[in-house]
């Protein structure tokens, strides 16, 4: 069961950092800090459900969940166990504060990692109510409508093109 929530929620997480990406400047402020080629994988625990971001050659990203071998130019945040996972990607607890905790794992540069946990922060506060969220602290105010981030993250999810990396 914790492997299915966690699967649908990456699915779901990646599709709103899509959105956002195109909607909203500050998630595409910390997405131009990696350079074209970069892959960023979110992994819920080790042989878990994983959400890999790709930044194409041209600059486009896409969102999958297709793993990518670690290279120089890969960063990857692996949750310990499923609990710790699960309380990160409902947003019920931040993912800097899994880290401070020892509940998560950081393959790749620390300091390439922050704008990655910067722009999960910024989904969860576009997709989730405030009431959920409050266990986080602050987020940063919304510049979609809750609703209107869903419907971008399910028509995402649901269009015809391809998104795997």
């Amino acid at each position: 069961m914790k492997t299915m929530v966690a699967a649908v929620v990456l699915k779901f997480l990646g599709a709103g950092i899509l959105v956002l990406q195109r909607k909203d400047s500050r998630m595409q402020e910390e997405l131009t800090a990696y350079a074209p080629g970069s892959a960023l994988q979110i992994r819920a625990w080790d042989g878990g459900p994983v959400l890999c971001l790709a930044k194409s050659a041209s600059g486009a990203w896409t969102a999958g969940s297709l793993s990518r071998p670690l290279g120089s130019e890969v960063v990857e945040v692996v949750f310990k166990s499923p609990r710790s996972a699960i309380l990160a990607l409902l947003g019920l607890q931040s993912v800097s504060a899994a880290f401070l905790e020892n509940r998560v794992t950081v393959r790749g540069d620390l300091m390439v990692t922050l704008p990655l946990v910067r722009a999960v922060n910024l989904a969860e506060a576009h997709l989730f109510p405030r009431w959920w969220t409050k266990p986080i602290g602050t987020l940063p105010p919304r510049r979609l409508t809750l609703m209107g981030t869903w419907f971008g993250a399910l028509a995402q999810l649901f269009s015809p093109q391809e998104r795997s990396p």
